[in-house]
């Protein structure tokens, strides 16, 4: 899951949701980069950017609900070894990678 930083705009609505749009920048951080078929594997940290559509529900004065929706499009760069194992020809390779996920997250509320 990449950092992201997010600003927000609230939108005026006249119903019992309040929706809201948000955009941003992302970072992505490659840590473990191990794999079993390729070796040496080098994945470029990246930056890439975020659009967020949300809505707040109040359902009542103690209870509500969130949806927050977020998708990031994401480029990056991987350098790796496809030798063959021991004896194996070195094989250098370069791969691009898009990451564009759509992360989801639906949230209640209780005041108490």
């Amino acid at each position: 899951m990449p950092a992201v930083l997010n600003a927000g705009k609230h939108c005026t609505s006249h119903s019992n949701i309040a929706p809201y749009f948000g955009v941003g920048p992302t970072y992505a951080f490659a840590f473990d980069t191990s794999d079993s078929a390729l070796k040496d594997i080098d994945v470029d940290n990246a930056f890439g950017a975020l659009i967020s559509p949300d809505a707040q529900v109040p359902e009542t004065r103690n209870f509500g609900g969130f949806i927050d929706v977020e998708k990031i499009f994401l480029k990056t760069q991987a350098m790796f070894d496809a030798s063959a194992g021991p004896g194996g020809a070195f094989n250098l390779g370069r791969a691009g990678m898009a990451l564009d996920p759509v992360l989801i997250t639906v949230d209640a509320s209780c005041r108490f």
